[in-house]
């Protein structure tokens, strides 16, 4: 099983409550968050382009039966979210999948229209001088989180601004890439 460290549950419901997310600096080892996103490579991929320009990655539909989702779906990780959200129950079966950031790409700032909370999990990224931070509220003034693998963010995307910032080339990145997995959960709440 794979091994995930979280921090103390209170504290991570006090942050959701306060800001609307909850940073999870390495949650998972790095050397892990990187295997899991080299078993990604595979599987389909399809270019997302919102309505502004320049926003725009790829994203990959992740299913009920790869390593990523058993690890996003687990039990204990469930019973952790629920417990942090204050919730009893999830209503419906998660959604996951991947997204992909290369030179100048982004998502522009938006509330999700889906879900109750998502969970991401950063399984690649560059240095932090290529951009790609994620930032919450608008233009950021609720916070802005600049990913390592292995980080994780748990975060009210239906109901909190949220967007990343363009992943830029730099000396010693040229080709810089931001992989995140994301899992959608849903409450009655």
């Amino acid at each position: 099983m794979i091994e995930l460290f979280l921090p103390p549950v209170a504290e991570v419901a006090r942050a959701l409550a306060a800001s609307g997310f909850a940073h999870f600096p390495s949650c998972l080892a790095a050397p892990v968050a990187r295997a899991l996103g080299h078993t990604t490579r595979p599987l389909p991929e399809e270019r997302v382009v919102c309505g502004v320009p320049g926003a725009s990655w790829l994203e990959q539909g992740v299913p009920l039966t790869h390593a990523l989702a058993a690890l996003l779906v687990r039990g204990d990780l469930l019973g952790y979210f629920a417990t942090a959200l204050g919730v009893g129950a999830w209503s419906e079966t998660p959604e996951f999948w991947t997204s992909r950031f290369g030179v100048g790409e982004y998502i522009d700032e938006h509330c999700d229209a889906r879900g109750s909370v998502q969970f991401l999990i950063c399984l690649e990224a560059p240095p932090g001088a290529c951009g790609g931070a994620v930032s919450f509220g608008v233009h950021s003034a609720l916070g802005r989180v600049q990913l390592s693998p292995g980080d994780g963010l748990l975060f009210r995307a239906s109901r909190i601004v949220h967007a990343t910032e363009p992943l830029r080339a730099s000396e010693t990145a040229p080709q810089p890439e931001l992989l995140v997995a994301v899992g959608r959960y849903f409450t009655n709440a």
